[in-house]
């Protein structure tokens, strides 16, 4: 099947693209980790041995730049409905985190380490009251929700 004008055009950018290119450099699965990266410095929102969760954590740019952050005393979990290969120090749930199964297992993880100190996702679809209700109370999760196109 051939690619569409719209689709090589897209491509042709993102193979070019300065970022992607950095990225590649750098060893970051994606060129999100710059704009974490960039937030990270700009509010010091994460820090050395924080918990933090990578909800949409696929293909894992963001799981990397927050390991790296919070170091050996902390810990990343990462959850996404895609799978993602392992990263040292990230806790990998593949699945849909608005489901029980998926969440239980999310919290279990987390009463283990202890309590997630910060949730961050590129997703801005995600209404954080409306998936968690109660939990977020119950489980004092302080949610940082990055909305980034």
């Amino acid at each position: 099947m051939a690619r569409s004008k719209s689709s090589k055009q897209w491509l042709n950018e993102h193979v070019n693209d300065v970022y992607v290119k950095r990225a590649q450099n750098d060893g970051y699965r994606s060129r999100a980790s710059y704009k974490l990266l960039e937030l990270i410095e700009k509010d010091n929102l994460v820090r050395p041995a924080m918990v933090t969760m990578d909800l949409g954590s696929a293909p894992g740019g963001w799981s990397q730049v927050l390991a790296s952050i919070v170091g050996d005393k902390g810990r990343v979990i990462a959850s996404d409905i895609l799978p993602m290969d392992s990263i040292a120090g990230v806790d990998f749930i593949q699945g849909d985190f608005t489901e029980d199964e998926v969440f239980d297992e999310i919290i279990t993880i987390e009463q283990k380490i202890q309590e997630i100190q910060r949730v961050l996702t590129e997703r801005k679809e995600l209404r954080f009251r409306e998936l968690f209700g109660e939990k977020v109370t119950r489980n004092e999760l302080i949610v940082t929700f990055l909305a980034l196109l």
